[in-house]
């Protein structure tokens, strides 16, 4: 029978090709512009150089040149953004597609038989939850936005080192010279987007497709562990290497990433391992802090493992293993855990949206420094519960059922568990339960969903920031459903 382990490298073997084909086609086209952009130099020469074989400012400003000149080199990088784009995306779609749905079918395969043949024999890959997997993918909904950085840097940087060689009178060698160095510049940066990308989206499908396998064994006492594991040489961070005068050297980096403290840390599926600095991730390359995920190799083991095997892998005590999303079901049925019941505050007889705003920003204001989740819920006919949870889950709709239905909610984010905005499972209870709005907090931002698709936040640059990384997907996922988004800090909400 073949090892989870073995199925799952082979999986990832699969993204490292169709990698290296995308590297492959982005090269022909990196080639083709540099061959375009080297012919346009050679008419410009043959036109407006002197006599002498060079070519200044001046020559182009006498024939009102300069502005075309400039102009031809931007529509030359244009012409390759959309078949680059268009590479890169399918690359995007067809490892992670690959990856989720190679991580059901690997796992159904490594226990065929075994004493977790009968838990695992009816997993499969849920159509609907997959598209809709694929539809939040951040890589696949942000990478235009970088694509579009990356061709507006590209044309400056390759303008601004003509207009130098302009000031200098350079001769034709020189100038493509200056071509070639800048396309090869801007190749490199092509490559790095697809090995970021490829190993963002290998692990992030795997680890997407785990978190559904997870939900999945809910009942069975089992839980789905996720291992991480460096490559184990001179090149995990914080070590780098770089070639000297007498050969290739081992630093230790100061970017303040460090996997080799990462090597064996377990977590359950969909847990946050924590990289230090503040940086947490589910896997390898997810951080969205670049330190830790460009160019990362890292990559995850998973294991079916019973709570007594997930205690001794990671030093937890049962009673606290059992408290872990995912293991729920075992002690309360229905994959919820054993909480509080809701408590019934009291009736509000006039309901508008000002009361209902105030009474969840007063809720809020002790919330955020509860230990576990809580949540506020104000129906539509006045009843204000409190509703309590666990450390990173709370279940208004498993407590109060169809009053729910249209209903607002404000619930707190463990200072230990937030991620600065709201969960994907956040944004499938304020769409399912058709909820008016949906607040959430923690001791840095305060968040909110309405039905008001004109109020939506922007993307912001620097979206690769753990602490942006999921506002941001939360701004594309409100656009796609259409509806409201916010995210302020407390100070000023």
């Amino acid at each position: 029978m073949p090892k989870l382990d073995d199925l799952l490298y082979d999986i990832r073997r699969i993204a490292e090709h169709r990698a290296a084909l995308t590297d492959k086609k982005l090269n022909a086209i990196y080639k083709e512009l540099e061959k375009d952009l080297k012919h346009f130099l050679a008419d410009a020469y043959e036109q407006y150089a002197d006599a002498d074989g060079r070519l200044y400012v001046a020559n182009l400003d006498a024939q009102r040149k300069k502005a075309w000149f400039l102009r031809e080199i931007a529509k030359a990088v244009d012409s390759i953004a959309g078949p680059v784009k268009e590479e890169l995306l399918k690359l995007v779609d067809d490892v992670y597609e690959t990856c989720y749905k190679g991580m059901v079918s690997s796992l159904k395969s490594a226990h065929k038989d075994g004493k977790y043949a009968e838990t695992v024999k009816d997993l499969s890959v849920n159509k609907d939850v997959f598209q809709r997997a694929i539809g939040n993918n951040v890589s696949k909904l942000t990478l235009p936005r970088v694509l579009e950085k990356n061709r507006s840097e590209v044309i400056y940087q390759i303008q601004q080192e003509l207009n130098i060689g302009l000031l200098n009178g350079d001769r034709y060698e020189q100038m493509a010279k200056r071509i070639s160095e800048r396309v090869g510049v801007s190749r490199s940066k092509a490559d790095n987007i697809v090995r970021t990308e490829t190993h963002r989206n290998t692990e992030g499908g795997m680890m997407d497709s785990a978190e559904r396998i997870q939900d999945g064994l809910a009942g069975s006492g089992l839980i789905y562990a996720a291992t991480w594991h460096t490559m184990k040489d001179e090149r995990v961070r914080p070590q780098q290497r770089r070639k000297t005068k007498k050969g290739w050297k081992t630093y230790r980096s100061k970017s303040g990433a460090n996997h080799m403290k990462m090597d064996g840390k377990t977590v359950a599926v969909g847990e946050l391992f924590d990289l230090g600095n503040g940086v947490k991730t589910k896997a390898p390359g997810e951080s969205g802090d670049a330190a830790n995920d460009c160019r990362c190799r890292c990559f995850l083991e998973y294991n079916l493992m019973t709570a007594e095997e997930f205690a001794k892998a990671t030093g937890v005590p049962v009673s606290k293993v059992q408290e872990l999303r995912g293991l729920s079901a075992t002690i309360g049925g229905d994959g919820i855990p054993e909480h509080e019941a809701p408590l019934l505050l009291k009736t509000i007889d006039k309901p508008n949206p000002s009361v209902i705003k105030k009474e969840l920003r007063d809720f809020e204001k002790d919330a955020i420094m509860e230990p576990i989740e809580t949540a506020c819920v104000i129906t539509k006919n006045g009843e204000v519960y409190k509703c309590f949870g666990t450390a990173d889950r709370v279940f208004p709709d498993f407590d109060l059922g169809d009053k729910l239905q249209g209903a607002a909610v404000t619930h707190n984010h463990p200072i230990e568990e937030t991620e600065f905005s709201f969960s994907d499972d956040d944004i499938s209870l304020f769409m399912n339960q058709n909820l008016s709005i949906l607040r959430g907090c923690d001791e840095k931002y305060t968040y909110e969903l309405t039905r008001n698709a004109s109020e939506i936040d922007s993307v912001p640059e620097d979206w690769m920031d753990f602490e942006n990384y999921r506002h941001a997907r939360a701004i594309l996922m409100a656009e796609q459903n259409q509806i409201g988004y916010r995210r302020w800090k407390n100070d000023k909400g």
